[in-house]
């Protein structure tokens, strides 16, 4: 009985260990990827070799970037990295931006899916150039800004610089694209290419990349050509404490040629074994050639006999085949590999909030929102659907299996509140301003794919604007990418058809865009030819009138394909009526929903966006709104006191918060678990005085009310805000001054009252 029951246990444990072998992937084993000296270092503190291969240039062979070829190479040749090398000139990404970027994002998108590495290789030999490397910079922005939660992804900047300095070329292109990419992806290894076609790792290795981490750098080879000599360099190089990464090899001569070296690839084999260099082959193609590994008119899909190879395919596949390990099993509570990230979004949106976790199975989930659980929210994505300011808050999720629990990293989710640019809406019929986007930030008003303002004019925004020499002058929207999009608040004072009309400007190739309305397509895809010169402007008008419902919209402006300068977008209507029912009137919808101006008398109502900080902060309210109520308008505030004695707690019941509402005019020291915006709509209250007693006072500025330290009242001495304090007694410049829509606690020796200056 006793050696039954032992019998059982073994076959029950093997059971266990046969059914994780199969569910855990090598990204589930080796995680996060970082690198420590020379090595690569999993997650759990391992070093890690990873081996696999590499796509050919895109441009010409992307019928292969497929998911099954990257199902086939990981179960058939067991490979643990993939390579997209994306094509950049001769009619690769600088000619067809989109089209390659797609062929790259489905490799990278599969390996995801399947469990293993990628490498996304910016696959060129000019990178350096002027244009070249903002679009490189551009690229790798987007590809950082989508895949940093993925400890998937390995970004190789520079596939093969040419025989240029490292000090002065190479390295200040690397600096300018890891910049760009650690703005969004502070973690994943960046690969850096070297001189000479990738193997002066050695003058690399002299001046380093340095201010950042998890940086290897290329090492190409070709047997047949490059012998010990250039593994002689690669021992200095690691010598001297760098990370080099075999990004591409080949079996044959440096050209793609013949003759297959298997001597010298067995040397190098052993060379990279011996150091733990990850590598990846030259090249998944059916070319005539002998560094394809498959053979010509070979299935885009896998499923190759074996038997068809060439001869470099069944080196490097029964290289690969007898290398590889399975994963180790590690029995423990799950690991996150993908945890919610934090997201700003704008009110009635929807957010969703993914998790990946793996190990023992099965795993369950469990959704919390600042602390409390949520019901029924048992997936590994959490759906929040047309969210408003209840929405606010922290979010995570807790993964269990029967080893045990662990909890996700907390994603903050927020709203970001759009509106026109100073106030200003764009009213139609009338021109838009390219360069008056909306106010909300990148994600909600904008979206640019490229760091900075390259025309370092008018915003600083991460929206490109130059001066024109249109017409029209002022500025004009430019170094525009596939991908861009800007939004625009318009109003419009009649309903009708619209004609509409582009002032646009372009140098070479053919751009285009296309004109959303309420998230509707108005303008389906329209090309942007030729004009001459990228301050050459013409009137491009649209063939097709748009109908345009009365009152407020948000115009979107998506850049299809980058390439042109655009100035202004008109509207033009030939009759309408105003919601006042006066022909051609002013009056026009306010953002409560209310017809003002013109002829009705009527003020539009007002906005005010509340910033609050994590932790205690000074809130001064202007906005009467018909509900007033703290759980109305401040769904996440934990605590709120006045001056005196009210004072409401979250963390208590309801009759211990000894009230409820706020009022318009006042000012309030609140908490927040977290820092985040409100926007409150409604009527300004407007204050012609404020009554203050001896002693501290907490005084809301009102709007348009700057006013000097020294034209405050005599028998105020202190001024706070929440950090410093403004002595009149003891102040260095009294041409400081109280700004207006701010919050402050006044110390007044007397009672006495602030008359506010109109």
């Amino acid at each position: 009985m006793k050696k039954l029951w032992l019998r059982f246990l073994a076959v029950s444990f093997f059971v266990m260990i046969s059914a994780l072998t199969h569910s855990q992937t090598v990204v589930d084993a080796y995680g996060k990827l970082k690198i420590e000296g020379t090595k690569i270092i999993s997650e759990s503190g391992s070093s890690v070799q990873l081996r696999g291969m590499s796509f050919f240039w895109s441009q010409w062979q992307g019928k292969y970037y497929t998911y099954n070829t990257v199902k086939w190479l990981r179960d058939d040749w067991k490979c643990t990295i993939v390579r997209a090398a994306m094509g950049i000139q001769q009619g690769g990404y600088m000619t067809n931006p989109a089209l390659e970027r797609q062929k790259v994002e489905a490799v990278v998108d599969a390996a995801i899916d399947l469990g293993i590495y990628v490498i996304i290789d910016w696959h060129s030999h000019t990178a350096e150039g002027t244009v070249e490397t903002d679009s490189a910079v551009s690229f790798f922005s987007a590809m950082a800004k989508k895949y940093a939660a993925y400890p998937n992804v390995i970004y190789e900047i520079y596939n093969e610089p040419l025989q240029v300095s490292w000090a002065s070329v190479v390295k200040p292109y690397h600096l300018k694209v890891i910049e760009a990419i650690r703005k969004y992806d502070k973690e994943n290894i960046i690969v850096c290419g070297t001189p000479t076609w990738s193997q002066d790792v050695d003058i690399a290795a002299q001046s380093p990349i340095t201010g950042y981490k998890n940086i290897a750098y290329t090492l190409h080879y070709y047997a047949a050509s490059h012998k010990k000599d250039l593994r002689d360099k690669a021992t200095i190089a690691l010598n001297k404490g760098i990370c080099l990464f075999v990004t591409e090899f080949g079996t044959c001569k440096n050209d793609g040629g013949n003759p297959i070296d298997t001597l010298e690839s067995r040397l190098w084999f052993e060379f990279m074994d011996k150091h733990e260099i990850s590598w990846c082959n030259w090249s998944i193609a059916d070319k005539v050639e002998a560094a394809s590994a498959i053979p010509p008119g070979a299935s885009p899909d896998g499923n190759w006999d074996p038997a068809t190879l060439t001869v470099s395919g069944t080196i490097v596949r029964t290289e690969l085949i007898k290398k590889w390990k399975q994963p180790e099993v590690v029995l423990s509570a799950p690991k996150f590999s993908l945890s919610p990230q934090n997201q700003t979004v704008s009110e009635g949106a929807t957010v969703k909030l993914t998790a990946s976790a793996y190990g023992v199975e099965p795993i369950t989930f469990q959704w919390y929102k600042n602390g409390e659980i949520l019901e029924n929210q048992t997936d590994d994505t959490l759906l929040l659907e047309n969210i408003s300011q209840t929405a606010i808050g922290q979010y995570y999720v807790v993964a269990t299996n029967e080893i045990g629990s662990i909890q996700s990293v907390t994603s903050t989710v927020l709203l970001g509140y759009q509106k026109a640019y100073k106030d200003m809406v764009n009213f139609i019929p009338g021109i838009v301003e390219a360069e008056n986007y909306d106010e909300g930030g990148e994600g909600i008003a904008y979206y640019d794919a490229s760091l900075g303002n390259a025309g370092n004019k008018y915003r600083t925004d991460n929206v490109d604007i130059e001066a024109t020499t249109d017409i029209s002058a002022g500025f004009n929207l430019g170094w525009t990418d596939t991908g861009d999009w800007l939004e625009y608040s318009i109003n419009a004072k009649g309903a009708g058809d619209y004609s509409i009309e582009l002032r646009v400007a372009a140098n070479g190739a053919a751009g285009s865009f296309r004109l959303l309305l309420d998230g509707e397509v108005i303008v389906p895809i329209t090309s942007v030819a030729s004009t001459g010169g990228w301050q050459t402007w013409i009137t491009l008008a649209l063939p097709d009138k748009v109908t345009i419902a009365e009152g407020n919209h948000i115009l979107r402006l998506e850049i299809v394909s980058g390439g042109f300068n655009l100035n202004n977008i008109s509207f033009g209507l030939d009759t309408y009526t105003d919601c006042n029912n006066d022909s051609k009137g002013s009056a026009y919808i306010d953002d409560c929903g209310t017809c003002v101006g013109g002829n009705t008398g009527l003020v539009p109502c007002s906005v005010q966006i509340i910033t609050v900080a994590k932790g205690w902060s000074l809130l001064p309210l202007f906005i009467e709104t018909p509900d007033m109520s703290i759980d109305k308008m401040f769904p996440v505030i934990s605590i709120i006191k006045d001056n005196d004695s009210l004072y409401f707690d979250r963390s208590k019941t309801p009759v211990d918060s000894n009230f409820s509402t706020l009022s318009a005019g006042s000012a309030y020291k609140v908490y927040s678990p977290i820092a985040h915006s409100v926007q409150v709509k409604g009527t300004v209250k407007e204050l012609v005085n404020t009554k203050v007693k001896a002693g501290w006072n907490l005084v809301a500025v009102p709007l348009n009310n700057d006013m000097l330290i020294e034209d405050y009242p005599a028998n105020v001495k202190i001024i706070k805000d929440f950090d410093s304090f403004y002595d009149k007694n003891d102040i260095y410049d009294k041409n400081t001054s109280i700004k207006s829509g701010k919050a402050y606690y006044l110390n007044a020796d007397a009672d006495g009252e602030i008359i506010w200056k109109k």
